[in-house]
């Protein structure tokens, strides 16, 4: 019989025998295999109540921008000509200073948070000749004075973008490459055509696309890869879809509608309702040359999108009076917690002033512009207007509650 030492001898070897899994002589692994990163080690050690605490501190979302949209920026030959004239009297003879036309609108643009303009004229450079109406180029001092002024987002989508034809677009689309902006409009081939453009501001992303009716029937050539957005359903409808996946907000330029004409033809509403129906918030509409009103769409998927559908002009020396008043339009872009919207969305009308010679370009705001200049303006010529005949035209287009305009006494 084993005495009491002994059983205790084999007691101990037992419980060594079993707990012992590693077979001598063999490195031992265990520890090496079930090492903890360290990162995942601070992540799981980090107490629980911590996470919740960061969470609950944070601010609340409360974003506001404000965003300015002008329409076509459109240079004549005149107006050219008046900004070599000035050039030449600050000493700079043989460059165009086109800074002092713009004054009147200039600190508006400059508080703006985000600031929109239709370019309507290429700037292919001198190589292709200045020139003005019906294929247009214009001295590249233009893009530097928008974008001193505070333009953010150029727009070249429009049917004077081939007036230099496929050389000058791409030669256009090569400048704005270079200056501190947006450009929407310029596609050098398919992929950039389907590459949606962003613009982040405060945290917040805003899509932007862009299309034109046509290019007045000027072809490409073939000689790139260029694309030209035009209005087609299916492209509008691919584009709008990948932009309201990614974006907080999605807005449309659209080149539409009749020269001349203050009301939206069924062309423009169409593109209007699909824009409305695939998820757009804004609509900025260019090209008639004169104003068009301003609605608010609503679709029964409940989408609902803000339509401007002309802007008018900025600047131009166009021949009627119809074509000197404008629209600068300015409103909020609001992100909190509770909601995304445009608001206070507001029309203020400017308006052109040249003389007879047609000479001293300037852009007011309309209920700025001096009444005794009314008679000299240089589109007296062809049909006779008053202040009371603008400011009447102007409200019979835009909606009261969109309009900013105060009566001089």
């Amino acid at each position: 019989m084993l005495n009491n030492v002994s059983k205790l001898l084999i007691c101990l070897l037992a419980v060594f025998t079993f707990v012992s899994c590693t077979p001598i002589g063999e490195p031992e692994t265990t520890v090496e295999s079930f090492t903890v990163p360290e990162t995942t080690i601070i992540t799981t050690t980090t107490p629980t109540t911590t996470t919740v605490a960061t969470t609950t501190t944070q601010a609340p979302l409360n974003k506001r921008i404000k965003f300015l949209a002008v329409g076509d920026n459109l240079i004549h030959t005149y107006i050219y000509y008046d900004a070599a004239e000035r050039a030449t009297a600050l000493g700079n003879d043989g460059g165009y200073d086109f800074t002092g036309m713009y004054d009147g609108i200039r600190e508006l643009v400059g508080d703006a948070d985000i600031a929109y303009i239709n370019q309507e004229t290429p700037l292919a450079g001198e190589d292709f000749g200045y020139s003005g109406y019906p294929q247009f180029n214009t001295p590249r001092e233009m893009g530097t004075n928008l974008v001193d002024m505070g333009f953010d987002i150029i727009n070249i989508a429009n049917n004077h973008m081939l007036d230099m034809r496929d050389d000058g677009l791409v030669a256009t689309i090569d400048y704005w490459d270079t200056q501190d902006v947006l450009q929407i409009g310029g596609y050098v081939d398919e992929e950039d055509y389907d590459t949606v453009r962003y613009y982040e501001y405060d945290g917040v992303t805003i899509a932007f696309l862009s299309y034109t009716y046509g290019t007045n029937g000027i072809p490409l050539q073939n000689k790139y890869e260029l694309v030209i957005p035009l209005h087609e359903d299916e492209a509008i409808k691919r584009h709008l879809t990948e932009a309201r996946a990614n974006a907080d907000f999605v807005f449309v330029s659209m080149h539409w509608g009749w020269e001349d004409t203050f009301t939206p033809n069924d062309e423009q509403k169409h593109f209007a309702e699909l824009c409305n129906e695939y998820g757009a918030d804004v609509i900025i509409g260019t090209h008639p040359h004169v104003l068009q009103p301003i609605e608010k769409l609503t679709h029964e998927n409940g989408n609902e999108t803000t339509v401007i559908y002309s802007l008018g002009n900025l600047l131009s020396t166009q021949s009627y009076y119809r074509n000197m008043v404008g629209g600068l339009v300015t409103f909020d872009i609001v992100m909190t917690d509770e909601k995304k919207a445009i608001e206070n969305l507001l029309l203020t009308p400017t308006m052109t002033y040249y003389n007879n010679s047609h000479r001293e370009l300037s852009l007011y705001l309309l209920e700025d512009f001096p009444r005794e200049m009314v008679s000299t303006h240089g589109a007296q010529v062809n049909k006779h207007f008053t202040y009371d005949t603008l400011v009447e035209m102007t409200r019979d287009v835009i909606p009261e509650e969109y309009l900013n305009l105060s009566s001089q006494e």
